[in-house]
């Protein structure tokens, strides 16, 4: 996994930005790991594409997470600091690993028979998001196999899918535990990765372009001059510009 930096960074921020925000973290992982097809990255488990992101965000700024959140009782803001790799291990482990802790397909017992499912991936979020009703056509999509038309499960049956997809790839949908220093209130919420990650390399990319435009102005150097240069010695130019 090859961390983004200088002119890979810039060019797959430009990228990114351009694309629909599903498919981002695509983008992110194609530059990071060359040698994967952008079809391969797009069908693997949304846990299992985590996975590869949390070790891209480790190459690039090391395992340790910081994030802020409010305290839903009394809105005080609150520090969540943490290791990540706690996080994207459950997606299926450090890239290069045996990909584990994703099921393939799941059997699912309903009243009306079988139906046979699958964890949903990237791919499917983008053919989803552009019909009227995207979490049903999402479901859908993940539906192997089934007794009855998708759209026809009782609501019932759907639950009892729902809990066997997110078995199935438990690194899809995060959950942290959290308590509030000052109420002492406890409570779960969501981290998005994909979102995490995505905010940070765009803030790294907006760093370097400032970089870009203050070593211009003060030297004349085009771009690729500046991103040529090794970060210690362009922080070092930079203290100079800066006076």
């Amino acid at each position: 996994m090859n961390p983004l930096t200088g002119q890979t960074l810039l060019d797959a921020w430009e990228e990114a930005c351009a694309a629909e925000p599903a498919a981002r973290p695509l983008v992110l992982l194609s530059a990071a790991e060359p040698g994967r097809s952008w079809d391969a990255l797009a069908a693997e488990p949304l846990g299992r594409r985590d996975a590869r992101l949390g070790t891209l965000r480790e190459a690039m700024a090391g395992a340790m997470l910081d994030a802020t959140t409010a305290c839903p009782e009394c809105g005080e803001v609150v520090e969540v600091h943490f290791d990540g790799r706690a996080v994207w291990a459950a997606g299926g482990g450090a890239v290069g690993s045996a990909e584990v802790g994703v099921t393939a397909e799941v059997e699912v017992a309903v009243e009306a028979g079988t139906v046979v499912c699958r964890a949903p991936s990237t791919a499917d979020l983008l053919a989803a998001a552009h019909g009227p009703d995207p979490e049903r056509a999402l479901f859908e999509r993940c539906i192997v196999a089934s007794p009855v038309e998708p759209a026809a499960l009782s609501p019932q049956a759907r639950a009892a899918v729902e809990a066997a997809l997110a078995d199935a790839d438990p690194g899809a949908d995060m959950e942290l535990s959290l308590s509030c220093p000052t109420c002492l209130a406890a409570w779960s919420a969501p981290f998005d990765l994909a979102a995490f990650v995505w905010a940070e390399v765009e803030h790294a990319a907006r760093c370097t372009l400032a970089e870009v435009d203050v070593l211009a102005r003060a030297y004349g150097w085009r771009e690729p001059d500046v991103l040529a240069l090794s970060p210690w010695r362009r922080r070092r130019y930079l203290e100079l510009a800066r006076g």
